[in-house]
């Protein structure tokens, strides 16, 4: 089973070599969100340790590697590696959905105060019904002079992650389901 791992040095996901590591030299004390490429599961060098060793090659008969392209896995892999693109994005495997998306946008000076932007997004995604249930929020805070009204601003990226996630979602023949609340979007 092929680990992915985001490699900070080199600021993509990667397929970690044996122990863990980069395939382009940055050592694992630099990769971390490792998860198993055909479950989704996060996993990890401690995990790994606990598991009997794998069978010595010609014991077995190889399987053939299979075709994550149209599943749930293969679409939240692609995703991933969608959001790792730009540095203002956080996308994780969730915990009680599928994967949540975080990002601050903006943090601007007005005034004497700040204000922050933070966008976050839920997603769980059905094999079944080839469905992405997508939920997102755009939030602000302020304080000071200034005041932002991050609903009617389009500077926001707001609608750029519900872009990417229709894009990728597509590839796969999933559809994208935009949902009111963020318990539509979790298990």
């Amino acid at each position: 089973m092929p680990i992915a791992g985001y490699c900070h040095e080199c600021a993509e996901w990667v397929w970690v070599a044996e122990d863990w590591s980069c395939p382009k030299g940055h050592s694992a004390a630099h990769v971390n969100g490792w998860h198993d490429s055909e479950t989704g599961d996060p996993t990890s060098p401690e995990q790994a340790s606990a598991r009997p060793a794998p069978p010595e090659p010609g014991d077995i008969d190889p399987a053939p590697v299979a075709d994550a392209s149209g599943t749930r896995v293969g679409f939240l892999a692609d995703l991933s590696a969608a959001f790792a693109q730009s540095p203002s994005y956080s996308a994780t495997w969730g915990t009680d959905t599928d994967m949540t998306v975080a990002s601050n946008p903006v943090d601007v000076m007005w005034g004497t105060g700040k204000d922050r932007t933070v966008y976050t997004a839920a997603l769980k995604v059905s094999e079944v019904d080839r469905t992405v249930c997508f939920w997102e929020q755009l939030s602000g805070q302020a304080s000071g002079f200034g005041t932002v009204d991050p609903e009617t601003s389009g500077e926001w990226g707001y609608g750029t992650t519900k872009a990417v996630v229709k894009e990728v979602a597509a590839r796969h023949g999933f559809t994208v389901r935009v949902v009111l609340s963020r318990r539509a979007a979790i298990w």
